[in-house]
């Protein structure tokens, strides 16, 4: 029994003894890298001094935003300043060394002569100098070059390379080409002070994940010379439902027109019957300079009366309620008054005679007024609630920060007056940017399916697909098959024989209606 205790009392001691070498072991390591309660490396030469160091966040690539065939729109490009630690190289490495590594330098970056190097490095050794910068805003393939010549080619820790200090800046390879919608973030510290387009509205997917590196204290101050202890990770990439060859055409020919007709702005916008993927967005703002640029989103952030354009929404709801149809007679004098207001024809108020309600729609003419009038004056608010049943007046909630509730005054509301009906029924007393009436438009050649707007199809995390997009419908039908058929008609006619006429094509069929509009001024009359 004895023996068995003596047995049992050895092995505790050496259990002991052991575990008592292991944490002095442990604590000496921890004071070996913590030296007065910060971390330390040992960087020289000799091996004798230490530093001390700090674990930072190391940024992440922004992920990229595409094009619907995979084209960057935007993409982050990463530039290095390429510094060296000469003390960590051996002298007889210097030696041997020094005036090839100075020579392949003057072959990358001519802007110094090989013996110019060379001179910056020996200073550098004797100055104690552990940050000798060599370049700045080396690429990533200028910088793999750096690490196969001499002495760099051992490494950060015996060639003293330091190339791990990364800038990293967001491009757009397309310069002007849709810039406001493709838009920015703008950071102070970790917050988002703004966000704008899709750099803003999918942020979260973009961002990417930081990872953490080292700095080290030297004599003029912390700098990112330690190694990285975890790799960031890239951010998402978006893949757009935007077509850049379609948009270089819309951004074409937009910029033509706008300086042709020296307008102040203008904006275009194509978009997928069917899914209501954008296509093409276009924003182009006159500066002072004379010149256009994406400055503002007036597509989506912008609202203002539609004009004639409107007279689609008038006549949908005027078949809608069988109020007239197509072949009915209406009498375009061509001045049509409202109490003390009055509506003019487009042509100079000589209006048309006696024309069917399809040639007044395929005219343009404003005795659409007068149609509406007659129709709704006794129930102005039906008029109202059949525009909101095909979904004027709502906003289509886009991914996208900025768009404004549309204005659709309605009887007994603040806005409403006398005249409010038949300057409804022509596009005033309306106000709705260009892509909710595009929306509306839309949803008739969709035969009645009302789509929102998207422009973005998918999200990809690498080369694994996070999320999709499909189309949204927001209301299955908006009007009839009959009154869709009618509507389709008009629009055709209007480029057949109407106020688009100079548009037709014999190659294809278009369909669509001109509009024009007198702009609300500050003393809220339209001018």
């Amino acid at each position: 029994m004895s023996e068995k205790k003596d047995i049992y009392w050895r092995a505790y001691l050496v259990y002991f003894g052991v575990a008592t070498l292991m944490l002095i072991v442990i604590i000496r390591t921890a004071m070996i890298q913590f030296e007065g309660g910060q971390p330390v490396f040992l960087s020289s030469a000799s091996g004798n001094e230490k530093m001390p160091t700090k674990t930072v966040e190391r940024q992440p690539r922004r992920g990229q935003i595409l094009d619907a065939n995979y084209t960057p729109l935007v993409t982050s490009v990463s530039y290095y300043d390429i510094h060296m630690d000469p003390t960590v190289v051996p002298k007889a490495m210097i030696d041997s060394s020094l005036s090839d590594l100075a020579v392949a330098l003057n072959e990358l970056y001519p802007e110094k002569t090989a013996r110019e190097y060379e001179r910056i490095i020996l200073k550098g050794i004797a100055d104690t100098n552990r940050y000798v910068l060599i370049h700045k805003r080396a690429t990533n393939e200028e910088r793999k070059k750096l690490r196969e010549m001499p002495i760099f080619n051992q490494g950060r820790f015996k060639g003293g390379l330091l190339d791990n200090d990364e800038t990293i800046q967001r491009v757009l390879p397309h310069g002007e080409l849709m810039r406001r919608t493709l838009g920015y973030v703008k950071m102070e510290g970790d917050s988002v002070i703004k966000a704008v387009g899709l750099e803003g509205a999918y942020h979260e997917y973009l961002k990417g994940v930081p990872g953490q590196e080292v700095m080290q204290k030297i004599s003029t101050g912390w700098k990112r010379i330690g190694p990285i202890v975890r790799e960031p990770v890239e951010g998402a990439t978006i893949v757009t439902t935007i077509d850049k060859e379609i948009q270089e055409v819309a951004h074409s020919e937009l910029m033509r027109q706008l300086t042709k007709q020296k307008a102040i702005n203008g904006s275009a916008i194509v978009m997928d019957v069917r899914t209501g993927y954008v296509k093409a967005i276009v924003n182009l703002v006159r500066h002072d300079d004379g010149q256009y640029y994406e400055s503002y989103n007036n597509a989506i952030g912008t609202k203002e009366v539609p004009g004639s354009t409107f007279k689609l929404a008038s006549l949908m709801a005027l078949l809608e309620d069988q109020k007239v149809s197509l072949s009915d007679k209406v009498n375009a004098v061509g001045v049509y008054k409202f109490f003390d207001d009055k509506l003019t024809d487009s042509n100079h108020g000589y209006g048309y005679g006696e024309i069917t309600v399809q040639e007044a729609f395929e005219k343009s003419s404003n005795v659409f007024s007068r149609i509406v009038y007659d129709a709704y004056k006794d129930e102005p608010q039906r008029f109202v609630d059949r525009l909101k049943s095909f979904g004027i007046g709502s906003k289509l909630n886009l991914d996208l920060k900025g768009e404004p509730e549309p204005t659709l005054y309605e009887p007994g509301k603040g806005g409403w007056s006398g005249i409010s009906l038949p300057w409804m029924a022509v596009g005033y007393e309306v106000q709705q940017t260009p892509l909710q009436t595009l929306a509306f438009y839309n949803a008739v050649a969709n035969n009645g399916t009302y789509v929102r707007p998207q422009f973005v199809k998918e999200i990809l995390r690498g080369n694994e697909l996070e999320e999709k997009f499909p189309p949204v419908i927001i209301k299955d039908k908006i009007c009839s098959d009959q009154t869709l058929a009618d509507l389709k008609t008009c629009l055709k006619g209007v480029v057949q024989r109407g106020t688009g006429k100079s548009l037709n094509s014999t190659f294809f069929d278009i369909a669509g209606k001109t509009g024009t509009a007198r702009i609300l001024g500050k003393d809220n009359n339209y001018e």
